[in-house]
């Protein structure tokens, strides 16, 4: 909860900083109406905790099971320096209560992935299924599921490649993009195009033409990036899984192993922690024998 409140006192804050408006009131209630307004329209991570919100939000003014400040107590030392009244406490209210039913940084912001491989009563080839999980109510598992993950068609065989946690280089090696540097260099171009095109001088009805002019430059953009993950797939991921296809077991284990380890020696360049680093455990599941470990710490 105190990432929940510590993130709205500083949204709050920052658009404070940024309008020009003589009345502070009035923008803070229009910050929290357009951040209520967001989330209201995202889709519930756990539906289950749609049933848990009256009780956490009845423990308003109690301090936290972890023996934490209350809600409110967060909420007054976050928004300390912010407009209060009724009208915006029932906005911070209404906000804590979607952050809570949707699961949104609640129970926490921090987040577990697990993934299970294996065959259906019917499949011929394993198939993925994962779940996060992000904390704990009372005895109830905060988590979302995803939906399985098949293998597909290559030729005369069948593949799948399911990179999970720290993968940024993995994804880069799969499919030849770094994709957060491609969208942030689009957005910072349609950004400075913007700041090029408006001119102040202008009145504001004269702008509609240029406004009109930049929504044409976002779609390009969108375009633009839709286009280069097409010629990914093209070039890089599906000859890469036509090669997965039909790889056999053992090298397949070994090119596995080989990912990982790049992923590690790429954060141990840039002296971030790998998560995934130490020992690399390799193993295979097939339909005849089921799981078996292809390498694993320990085993002779």
């Amino acid at each position: 909860m105190e990432w929940i409140v510590k993130g709205l006192g500083d949204s709050i804050q920052k658009h404070l900083q940024a309008v020009h408006e003589t009345d502070a009131h009035a923008a803070v209630l229009d910050e929290l109406r357009n951040a209520n307004q967001e989330l209201e329209s995202l889709e519930n991570h756990d539906p289950r905790l749609q049933d848990l919100a009256d009780a956490v939000l009845g423990s308003w003014g109690e301090p936290g099971t972890d023996g934490g400040p209350s809600i409110a107590s967060l909420i007054d030392h976050s928004l300390a320096d912010a407009p209060r009244s009724p009208e915006i406490d029932r906005e911070i209210h209404r906000f804590i209560r979607l952050s809570v039913e949707g699961g949104y940084g609640f129970p926490s912001s921090a987040r577990t992935t697990v993934t299970f491989v294996g065959y259906g009563q019917s499949q011929m080839f394993p198939s993925a299924a994962s779940v996060e999980l992000f904390g704990a109510v009372g005895s109830h598992v905060a988590r979302t599921l995803s939906p399985p993950v098949y293998a597909e068609a290559h030729g005369s065989s069948f593949s799948l490649i399911l990179p999970l946690a720290q993968r940024d280089v993995i994804d880069q090696l799969l499919t030849g993009l770094n994709t957060p540097m491609t969208a942030h260099a689009a957005d910072v171009t349609v950004e400075r195009l913007g700041a090029t095109h408006v001119d102040p001088e202008r009145p504001p009805e004269a702008q509609l033409d240029l406004i009109e002019d930049l929504g044409v430059v976002a779609s390009l953009r969108d375009e633009m990036l839709a286009d280069q993950i097409q010629v990914s797939r093209e070039r890089y991921l599906e000859p890469t899984q036509a090669a997965v296809a039909g790889m056999p077991l053992g090298s397949l284990a070994e090119t596995a192993g080989a990912l990982i380890a790049m992923q590690n020696l790429a954060l141990d360049i840039r002296g971030q922690l790998p998560t995934v680093g130490g020992n690399i455990d390799v193993g295979t599941v097939t339909l005849s024998a089921g799981f078996d470990w292809v390498s694993h710490k320990g085993r002779s």
